[in-house]
């Protein structure tokens, strides 16, 4: 019974001191540096690069660090961040890379172009892990991609209260707003949607062949026979065939 107990003990030393020497810690990312600035939104123009630098760091040994870039609307439509309400990405861009590291500290960095075709709002993620499968608490960066190849696209709302990001008008009302597009390389066309939340399409009008550097609709007036909420679409087409497009939000109460 002695030897039993004896054996018992060591394997419990054992097993405690395996637990005190096990590797818990998550790496840290210290920093994340685009061009040499870290903040939380970048405004950055298409065609031209970036240099990310990211400093990491682990109390043991670093494994592995990835870079992603995706679209930020994440299949929404639009885009939510503060100040770029409504901005509707265009074209396609994203970027993945795994960095192999090893040490207590690193100081990966990547020279990323953005594609000239693209606008609106791109999300940068950071990850890291370490050897003992810890992971580093995920950062993310919001990405601005400025275009000045497309067409400058903008719109006013006439005699609608709002609410939050929505414009509200009562069902039965006309609904009242305007677009207007500039683009040195001439607009081409124009397409105003106004669908329900499910993608049902509502009213629709276009304007082609435009040929101007700037043109504006005018005052369109909609009869909203329709309770619910609805996406009012903007998108014009430059002679180049740049596009752009702004979504605003509509809400028809009872």
């Amino acid at each position: 019974m002695k030897w039993l107990m004896l054996g018992m003990m060591v394997m419990t030393i054992i097993s405690c001191t395996k637990d005190e020497n096990q590797d818990l810690e998550r790496p840290v990312l210290e920093s994340v540096m685009l061009n040499n600035v870290q903040q939380e939104t970048h405004e950055l123009s298409a065609g031209t690069n970036f240099v990310v630098k990211v400093r990491v760091s682990d109390n043991s040994e670093l494994s592995q660090l990835k870079v992603n870039i995706h679209a930020a609307d994440d299949g929404h439509g639009h885009t939510e961040l503060p100040g770029y309400e409504g901005l509707v990405n265009q074209g396609v861009w994203s970027y993945d890379r795994v960095f192999d590291l090893s040490g207590l500290v690193a100081e990966p960095s990547a020279t990323i172009t953005i594609p000239d075709s693209i606008s609106g709002v791109w999300h940068l993620e950071i990850m890291a892990i370490d050897k003992s499968g810890n992971e580093a608490l995920e950062q993310v960066y919001n990405i601005v991609v400025l275009n000045v190849n497309i067409p400058d696209v903008n719109y006013e709302v006439i005699d609608a209260q709002t609410s939050g990001d929505a414009y509200v008008i009562a069902n039965g009302e006309l609904f009242k707003f305007s677009a207007d597009v500039f683009d040195e390389d001439l607009v081409a066309e124009l397409h105003i949607s106004i669908s329900s939340e499910d993608g049902v399409l509502y009213w629709e009008d276009e304007w082609s062949g435009i040929n101007q550097t700037s043109f504006t609709t005018g005052i369109l007036e909609v009869l909203m026979n329709s309770v619910g909420h609805f996406d009012v679409h903007i998108h014009a087409t430059d002679s180049q065939g740049y596009q752009s497009e702004k979504v605003f939000e509509l809400e028809v109460s009872p």
